[in-house]
């Protein structure tokens, strides 16, 4: 490297000394890349430099634990030691930093696959572009703070539960004779649980727009993949016409599905922005069969069940009438509970073996009064002493740092009873099945 290069970066790790809200850890074996990367983001950030993986691991378990770093960002091609393999390692001393991973087109591939293993915020290709950048790490960073209010939040109102849930047990023991204290006591309770959702609503924004946005880019790169397969076809053999047209039916699927979801993430934001006005929506006479089978099947292919060995299949009443609903939001209860079951599923087969087959049916009914709608897997059930909690806010199943908060039951319970005046129930037993079933008014 040049004497000038040298001093460059060094002036760059000159103005990493200084105090500022949030650091980064940049690591690429090419010194170029890594000063342009740094000269991009330490005149806001404060910025540290790795140049290889191995010294990367040595400065986050040496970084001060108070002042530790908030974002990692690595190329995916390195001596030694993977961007991939970098990150996950890093979970470890750093479970609830940002990860973004810098990658050629050749390493796409290798990167998708290993997203999970690291999770890893944002993959880009290179070379980046300077606002780009900037961008997707601004908004990285501003997730991670986000991720660090709801946690405090969350141990505020679980001590102010713990707090109160005591002073009901004391004034229980020393009034139990007098029901009206007691039942006063109680439902300040409820009302205290209510005030937790409530007051978890940016967290509720949150995890909202993460299921449409994961959409969105998993349909692009489905998309990818298929433009790829075209191209070759085309090299081959131009006469190949019904392999081109199933690659193109293909791909209008999947940019429809990349439309529907982008705008499933805006219309969120703005049910949100009309919740906080009181105002959620005005109700349309909505075709329930269509509107489960489209969200069912957009969770389906999203998740790539099929490549799990899922099967799904549908038992859809004929005839069935048109329901007022704000379809957008029970969308989102059914994409909801399919992407919970889907995960289930996946995690049994894992659990169980390859004899397992796993399978997903969606049923519904018309009851007379109500229509209902039910999501039912063949997956490991859920516990029966955690059936009465799970469309609590913030009860959740999944271990820490998994990005899961306990919110999604509780907003799909909201929108069905709430919203719609129904109600959403579960069934369940272990190593047998689960069944979600929604009953929406037919007026």
């Amino acid at each position: 490297m040049s004497v000038f290069k040298k001093k460059a970066l060094a002036g760059i790790k000159e103005k990493e000394k200084q105090a500022k809200e949030h650091r980064i850890l940049l690591v690429d074996d090419e010194l170029d890349a890594l000063e342009t990367l740094a000269g991009m983001l330490s005149r806001r950030y404060d910025v540290a430099t790795a140049s290889n993986g191995a010294q990367a691991l040595e400065m986050i378990r040496d970084d001060h634990p108070g002042n530790s770093f908030q974002l990692v960002i690595s190329d995916q091609r390195m001596p030694g030691m993977t961007g991939v393999e970098l990150l996950a390692k890093s979970m470890q001393v750093i479970p609830n930093a940002k990860r973004i991973i810098l990658s050629g087109f050749a390493d796409v591939e290798a990167v998708i696959s290993s997203v999970n293993e690291a999770r890893i915020y944002e993959f880009m290709l290179k070379p980046v572009e300077g606002d780009k950048l900037r961008l997707t790490v601004q908004r990285a960073l501003e997730a991670w703070d986000l991720e660090q209010q709801n946690s405090r939040m969350v141990k505020e109102l679980e001590a102010f539960n713990r707090t109160l849930q005591e002073k009901v047990a004391e004034r229980t023991r020393t009034l139990r004779f007098r029901d009206e204290e007691i039942l006063r006591a109680q439902n300040q309770l409820i009302v205290q649980q209510k005030m937790a959702s409530l007051g978890t609503l940016t967290a509720g924004i949150a995890h909202e727009i993460k299921n449409p946005l994961n959409f969105i880019n998993s349909f692009a790169e489905l998309t990818q993949e298929l433009l790829d397969d075209l191209k070759t076809h085309l090299d081959d053999d131009p006469n190949l016409h019904p392999e081109l047209t199933e690659i193109l039916n293909d791909l209008n699927f999947n940019a429809g599905a990349v439309k529907v979801h982008g705008r499933m993430a805006d219309t969120i934001i703005n049910n949100m922005l009309q919740l906080a006005q009181g105002n959620i929506g005005k109700r349309q006479p909505t075709d329930l069969n269509n509107l489960v089978r489209e969200y069912t099947r957009l969770s389906y292919v999203g998740k790539r069940a099929a490549d799990h060995g899922i099967e799904i299949h549908y038992d859809l009443a004929e005839d069935l009438p048109k329901a007022p609903t704000i379809a957008q939001g029970l969308g989102r209860v059914w994409l909801n509970l399919t992407n919970n079951a889907i995960e289930a599923l996946t995690a049994g087969k894992k659990e169980v073996g390859e004899h397992f087959q796993p399978s997903l049916q969606v049923i519904t009914r018309d009851t007379g009064d109500h229509i209902e709608v039910t999501i039912r897997d063949n997956g490991p059930g859920i516990p029966e002493n955690i059936q009465g909690r799970i469309f609590d806010p913030f009860f959740t199943t999944k271990p820490t740092g998994t990005g899961n908060i306990g919110l999604g039951l509780s907003i799909c319970y909201d929108i069905v009873v709430m919203q719609h005046l129904g109600e959403i129930k579960v069934s369940s037993e272990p190593n047998r099945f689960t069944a979600f079933t929604t009953s929406i008014p037919k007026t």
